[in-house]
């Protein structure tokens, strides 16, 4: 069921303004949409996606058959945090 599946690219609130999270807006895959394409480099030859989220936006996912996409979840966390970080301080 497509619909319980969140989109990885989104940064969601870990809790809401209550402290809980069950009233947390999760944006969802509501469908694919009709193409694909290779990345033009890597060692895994990543496919590039279009979804349809639930908030009405196009988002944009790479998908690593074989893979597990954890660490590049962590390292894109890292990345927000350092641009963040350098942003502030400029």
């Amino acid at each position: 069921n497509l619909q319980q599946l969140p989109i990885t690219t989104v940064t969601h609130p870990v809790l809401n303004e209550f402290g809980d999270y069950k009233q947390v807006n999760i944006v969802r895959i509501a469908r694919f949409q009709p193409r694909a394409q290779l990345a033009p480099s890597g060692i895994t030859s990543p496919i590039i996606i279009d979804v349809l989220g639930s908030d009405g936006r196009e988002y944009r996912e790479l998908v690593k058959p074989m893979d597990d996409l954890r660490q590049d979840a962590v390292m894109q966390q890292v990345f927000g945090l350092v641009n963040k970080v350098l942003h502030s301080s400029a």
